[in-house]
């Protein structure tokens, strides 16, 4: 749908911003450039952001949810199917939920990686249980932060989805991604990266709160007409 494919593109320039620090696309090799707690949601915080958005809105979670909003829609597989086969739907949707958060686990969050607790018994076997174990529950904790945004954030419209995706998501995903690609070019610190997605978020907030004002909302007026020429009918006229 329209929807998905205006939300991938930020998603995948969010990836792309990570993927061009850390200068491979191999997970491992991203997992262990975030070594001793220097997790990338700290130097890219705004690809983060941009990324937990665009995947809920892949994932068709609440508010991005209208292609399969239950409580709205008499069509689709929810009045359509029952039993083995809706179940099986909803498995599919919830498969694909839980990937997203492994995969914002490894990107952002280190991964299996937390503050050198991966290698506390030196145990190659345990090792890798805690590892497993560290990796599942920041997946976790992403699958009950998406519950409460269901549970919290009311349905917004199309054209609210529109907006967000192309004025404001779209234009800080490119600009991020430049902001990256210069300070990869010239050497700079991590740490300016950081700099760089606080400003445009910040400068994003400030546009936002300038134009609000501008934006206008058709009126209608009714004109209602004399006794005995219509009866009681009004028209409308914009």
């Amino acid at each position: 749908s329209a929807q998905i494919i205006s939300y991938e593109i930020p998603l995948g320039m969010s990836v792309l911003t990570v993927v061009l620090f850390a200068g491979s696309l191999n997970l491992e090799t991203i997992v262990d450039r975030q070594a001793g707690g220097m997790w990338n949601v700290l130097f890219h915080p705004l690809a983060f952001l941009l990324f937990f958005i665009a995947a809920a809105a892949e994932c068709s979670r609440l508010p991005f949810d209208l292609p399969e909003s239950e409580q709205e829609l008499v069509g689709g597989y929810h009045t359509e199917y029952s039993s083995l086969k809706l179940g099986m739907l909803l498995l599919a949707e919830y498969a694909h939920l839980i990937t997203t958060c492994f995969m914002m686990s490894v990107l952002f969050f280190g991964g299996w990686r937390l503050f050198g607790l991966e290698n506390v018994t030196g145990d190659l076997f345990w090792d890798a249980i805690v590892r497993l174990g560290i990796l599942v529950g920041k997946m976790v904790a992403f699958v009950l932060f998406f519950m409460l945004i269901r549970w919290t954030i009311p349905r917004f419209r199309f054209d609210q989805l529109m907006n967000l995706a192309w004025k404001v998501m779209i234009p800080l995903a490119i600009l991020n991604l430049l902001g990256g690609m210069i300070v990869m070019q010239y050497g700079l610190s991590p740490w300016v990266m950081t700099a760089v997605s606080v400003g445009l978020f910040v400068g994003a907030g400030i546009w936002g709160l300038m134009t609000q004002n501008s934006i206008t909302i058709p009126r209608r007026t009714v004109v209602k007409l004399p006794v005995g020429l219509g009866a009681g009918v009004t028209y409308a006229s914009r």
